[in-house]
């Protein structure tokens, strides 16, 4: 967990967590699941249990992603502006996602794009400062922060989008960047924890540094730039989400159980 920020409560639990807690519960473990390999290369903790670590993703069912509507039907369900290109943020709203990185690179994407729109989508510590931060720049007209958006109505937020951006600063692996290739759309992320894993920089995105608002702004506004590439980065996406459906998961998953079950008897 990132510690530096909440209250004394968190600090002091967030501190535990990770120089006690945390060890002890791995090194009692027979196997631990990791969810790719580069977290399992940068997490100080994890990466001393590598010898009893087995790299299994998340996964997501691609169908769900897959709806009869069109796009500006979506929008319209969703009270979205429809002469707008929409920017789709999903996660908290809280420092370690990044949404304040978004928010500040907004200011550049609209000078050259006045037509994009931001939809922040969650809720989190951040929210009535990013609200705030967005009036006082003169975004408000270009931002729309949803809250908490339920399962049902996801695929609509990613069938009314043109781009999918998370510009986190720390993830393990981030589901959003699947559901956001299912749905057919372009991606944009800091590499980070196993988003490398997810997005194929150049091929279904564009890797952006993280904390640099001007280098998210201008791959931004590069995509806004050529529709057809972001169709066909979306293409690429929906192709690799298919890797990482729920069956082989299970499948994986259940490999693990009944190895560990033979070792057992």
């Amino acid at each position: 967990w990132i510690g530096g920020f909440g209250t004394l409560g968190r600090r002091a639990g967030v501190f535990l967590y990770n120089h006690f807690l945390c060890d002890w519960l791995f090194s009692q473990s027979d196997k631990v699941i990791a969810l790719s390999k580069s977290h399992l290369a940068s997490s100080k903790i994890l990466r001393k249990y590598q010898d009893r670590t087995t790299i299994i993703p998340n996964g997501i069912n691609p169908r769900d992603f897959e709806i009869s509507q069109s796009q500006d039907e979506c929008k319209t369900t969703l009270n979205l502006p429809l002469d707008k290109k929409i920017i789709l943020f999903f996660g908290s709203l809280t420092p370690r996602k990044g949404p304040q990185i978004l928010l500040s690179a907004m200011k550049s994407v609209l000078r050259r794009h006045p037509d994009a729109y931001l939809v922040l989508s969650g809720n989190g510590s951040l929210k009535e400062n990013l609200i705030a931060t967005a009036t006082k720049n003169s975004l408000k007209d270009s931002v729309i922060f949803t809250g908490y958006v339920p399962e049902n109505l996801k695929p609509s937020y990613y069938r009314a989008a043109d781009i999918f951006v998370l510009p986190s600063l720390s993830e393990a692996f981030p589901l959003t960047l699947l559901e956001a290739g299912a749905a057919g759309l372009p991606i944009i992320a800091t590499d980070v924890g196993g988003v490398s894993d997810i997005l194929h920089d150049g091929i279904n995105g564009f890797i952006t540094k993280t904390g640099d608002s001007e280098d998210l702004a201008g791959k931004i506004v590069s995509l806004l730039d050529n529709d057809e590439l972001r169709k066909e980065m979306g293409k690429k996406g929906q192709m690799l989400a298919e890797q990482y459906s729920w069956e082989k998961v299970a499948e994986e998953t259940e490999r693990v159980y009944l190895d560990l079950t033979r070792c057992g008897t």
